[in-house]
C-alpha cells in the first residue's frame, strides 16, 4: 500500500474503509446517472488532494511543497492500495479542479495577466457553451481509460490559507522601511511563518507573491522587489524609492551578519592567542594576535560603513514620510476647495446670512401682528390670576384649620369620658364600702368595680321579686 493511500485512510474521514471502492472506482459514468453521487466522489477528492499536499507524507531528496501537487504516474503509485489498487478516476478529478477553478495549473496561475477573479467578457459565451456541451455530449473519456494529466497543480484552498497567514504576519509592520523587501529577503523572513515549524518552498513562495499582489491589494511586486502595501498606500506599482529602500536594507541587513561574524572571529583569535601563550607557543600567539588586529580593522571600517547606510536609511524613511505627508496635504487642499465652491466663498455665505436674519426678522413681525389683531379677552389679566389664587389658598386654609378644629375637639371629648368613668369608678368604690355584709356569708377577695356593681344589680332584682 502506497503512503499516501495509508495517509488518506488514516486522517481522512471520507476514505473510511468503506467508501474506499467507491472513490478507488471508475465512477465517470455517474455524471449523468447518478450526478449527486458523483459530485461527492469528486468533492472528496478535492479535500483529500489539499490534505496531501498540505500535511502529507514527502518523499526523500525532494522539495516539499505545501499550496502545489504534482501530478504523475508517482502520484498513482503512492495512492496504491493493495485491494483496489490505484484510483482510477484522478484524471476525472483534476479536469474538474481545473475547470471549477478549485486548481490551476502552476505556470498558467504565474504567468497570467489578469486576475484570476476578473473575468473577460468574451471568454464568458464561450464558457457557457462549453459548459452546456459538456453536459449534453460527455467527454469520450467516460468510457475509454482515464486520462492523467500529469504537471504541477496549485491548490487554491491550501493558497487562500497561506494568503491568511501571511496577512497576519505582516499586520505589524508600520514603517516604510519594515514595509519593503528584496525578494530574497522576503522569502527569507516569511517562509517559515506561514506554517508552524515547516518552510514553503520558492515555487510555493512566489505563488503567493502573485495571489497576494496580482489578485490582492495586500502587497505591490514587480518580480524584484517586494512592498507590503498599508491603508495610506494607493500606488500598486514598484517606484525607484522602493527599489532603493529594498537594496539599501538588503546591505545593511548582509553588513549587520558581517559584523556579528567578524565579532566572533575577533573573540574566538583572542582565545587562540591566550591559549597559545599558554603553551608558550610565541608564534601562534604572534599569528593569532596579528589576525586579530587585522579583522578588528576590517571591523571597523564594516562598523563605519554601515553607520553611513543607516543614516541614509533614517533619511529616506523621513523623504518618504515627507512625500506622503505632502499628498495628504494636497489632497486636503483639494477637498477644502471644492467645499468652498459648493458654498460659494464668504460673499454668498454672507447673503445667505442676512437673508436668514431677514426672514427670521419677517416671521417675528408676522407673529406680533396677528397677536395684537386677536380679541382682548384673549389677554390674560395677571391681577385676576393673583386674586382668583389668593380666593383658593384662602379656602383651603380655612378647611385645614376647620380639620384641624374638629380634631382637637373629638381630643377633649374623649378626654372628657375618659374622666368621667374614672370617677363613676371612684364613686362605685365607696358605695360598695359602705354596704354591710350580712353574717355567714364569706367576704369576695377582691373585686372590680363593675363586677360589683353588677352583682349589686342581680341582687336588686331578686329582691324585688320576692
Amino acid at each position: 500500500m502506497g503512503d499516501l493511500g495509508t495517509f488518506l485512510t488514516a486522517n481522512d474521514p471520507n476514505f473510511r474503509s468503506v467508501r474506499i471502492p467507491a472513490l478507488y472506482s471508475d465512477f465517470r459514468e455517474q455524471r449523468l446517472k447518478a450526478p449527486q453521487s458523483y459530485q461527492e466522489k469528486i468533492d472528496a477528492w478535492k479535500l483529500a488532494l489539499c490534505k496531501i499536499a498540505w500535511d502529507g507524507p514527502s518523499p526523500a531528496n525532494t522539495e516539499r511543497n505545501y499550496l502545489s501537487i504534482n501530478v504523475n504516474g508517482n502520484l498513482l503509485q503512492r495512492l496504491k492500495t493493495q485491494r483496489f489498487g490505484s484510483p482510477q478516476a484522478l484524471g476525472t478529478v483534476i479536469r474538474e479542479c481545473l475547470s471549477s477553478k478549485h486548481a490551476y495549473r502552476l505556470q498558467d496561475f504565474l504567468q497570467a495577466k489578469q486576475s484570476i477573479f476578473s473575468y473577460s467578457f468574451t471568454s464568458l459565451p464561450w464558457a457557457a457553451v462549453s459548459w452546456a456541451c459538456s453536459q449534453v455530449w460527455p467527454s469520450r473519456s467516460s468510457s475509454g481509460e482515464d486520462r492523467l494529466e500529469n504537471g504541477q497543480f496549485l491548490l487554491m484552498a491550501n493558497l487562500n490559507t497561506a494568503f491568511q497567514a501571511l496577512t497576519d504576519a505582516v499586520a505589524g509592520l508600520s514603517s516604510k522601511s519594515e514595509r519593503t523587501f528584496t525578494r530574497d529577503k522576503f522569502i527569507r523572513q516569511f517562509s517559515k511563518e506561514i506554517i508552524a515549524d515547516s518552510q514553503l518552498s520558492q515555487s510555493d513562495m512566489e505563488a503567493l507573491l502573485v495571489f497576494a499582489s496580482r489578485d490582492n491589494s495586500l502587497l505591490s511586486y514587480d518580480g524584484q522587489t517586494v512592498r507590503i502595501r498599508s491603508s495610506e498606500d494607493n500606488l500598486p506599482s514598484i517606484g525607484e524609492e522602493d527599489s532603493s529602500i529594498a537594496s539599501l536594507k538588503s546591505l545593511i541587513e548582509d553588513l549587520q551578519d558581517q559584523v556579528e561574524l567578524m565579532n566572533k572571529r575577533v573573540e574566538d583569535l583572542g582565545l587562540q592567542a591566550k591559549e597559545a601563550v599558554v603553551k608558550k607557543n610565541r608564534v601562534a600567539a604572534l599569528a593569532a594576535l596579528k589576525s586579530k588586529k587585522l579583522t578588528e580593522s576590517a571591523l571597523e571600517t564594516r562598523y563605519a560603513t554601515l553607520h553611513q547606510l543607516e543614516t541614509v536609511m533614517v533619511k529616506l524613511e523621513k523623504a518618504a514620510d515627507n512625500v506622503q505627508m505632502v499628498k495628504n496635504m494636497e489632497a486636503a487642499t483639494t477637498a477644502l476647495q471644492t467645499l468652498n465652491e459648493k458654498t460659494g466663498g464668504a460673499g454668498r455665505v454672507d447673503e445667505v446670512v442676512q437673508g436668514l436674519r431677514e426672514t427670521m426678522a419677517d416671521v417675528d413681525e408676522v407673529g406680533a401682528v396677528l397677536a395684537s389683531a386677536g380679541p382682548e379677552s384673549s389677554v390674560v389679566d395677571e391681577g385676576e390670576l393673583d386674586e382668583e389664587l389668593a380666593a383658593m389658598e384662602a379656602s383651603e386654609n380655612a378647611k385645614v384649620a376647620k380639620e384641624e378644629e374638629r380634631a382637637t375637639a373629638s381630643a377633649k371629648e374623649k378626654v372628657r369620658q375618659d374622666l368621667e368613668q374614672a370617677r363613676q369608678a371612684v364613686e362605685l368604690g365607696k358605695l360598695l364600702d359602705t354596704v354591710s355584709v350580712p353574717s355567714g356569708v364569706p367576704a369576695p377577695l377582691s373585686m372590680d368595680p363593675a363586677d360589683a356593681l353588677a352583682r349589686m344589680s342581680l341582687e336588686e332584682k331578686e329582691a324585688e321579686a320576692a
